[in-house]
């Protein structure tokens, strides 16, 4: 998994360049040549986000008697209007998402931390390729704990990566590119949920 070859190691840019190169180009695949339809993200996969949307996941913090008082409730319920809307953006380029690229999720050579291939598409679906850039960047792109801040140098290599293919992040993404990631810390069950704080 790219996150060992990275702890053993290996550059984390060179690994987020390759990453960034090969997601891009997961993201050209036409969902029309795949021998099975794909979901949509409303029909699940992209962490579960159809159902952060519809509000289901504020109904359970709500219910419980071990969340519904914490500091991250009122938190979480502020910033899910702004989900519910950037998920429903016009104009956004949409296709097969892996929807949950996460470094573990990821195959690289432990000597050339180039990708091999991505697992666990569990979560894989079509939805708005941004949503999955998102996702790679705050699972990959982050120091571990307890430093636990986004590293800029892993960030400007994932994004290099990304677009030195035929994959351009359009003007509309650019824009929205900072919101999708506070939009992905929300719904990632991976992610430690306080880093929304620093954003």
């Amino acid at each position: 998994a790219a996150d060992k070859v990275v702890e053993q190691g290996v550059d984390s840019k060179v690994v987020l360049r390759s990453v960034g190169e090969n997601l891009a180009r997961f993201h050209s695949v036409s969902p029309a040549t795949a021998p099975t339809k794909l979901r949509t993200y409303r029909e699940g996969g992209a962490c579960l986000v159809w159902d952060h949307m519809r509000g289901d996941i504020l109904q359970k913090i709500k219910s419980c008697p071990h969340t519904r008082d914490h500091a991250y409730a009122s938190f979480y319920e502020a910033r899910l209007g702004e989900l519910q809307t950037s998920m429903k953006l016009e104009g956004l380029p949409s296709g097969p998402l892996h929807g949950d690229c996460f470094l573990d999720n990821v195959l690289a050579d432990p000597k050339t931390g180039k990708v091999a291939g991505f697992v666990d598409l569990e979560d894989a679906c079509v939805g708005p390729l941004l949503f999955d850039l998102a996702v790679c960047a705050i699972g990959s792109c982050f120091n571990p704990s307890p430093a636990n801040d986004l590293d800029f140098d892993r960030l400007e290599a994932l994004l290099k990566g990304y677009c030195s293919t035929s994959r351009v992040l359009t003007p509309t993404e650019v824009a929205n590119f900072l919101p999708f990631m506070r939009l992905a810390l929300m719904v990632s069950q991976k992610v430690v949920r306080f880093r929304l704080v620093a954003f």
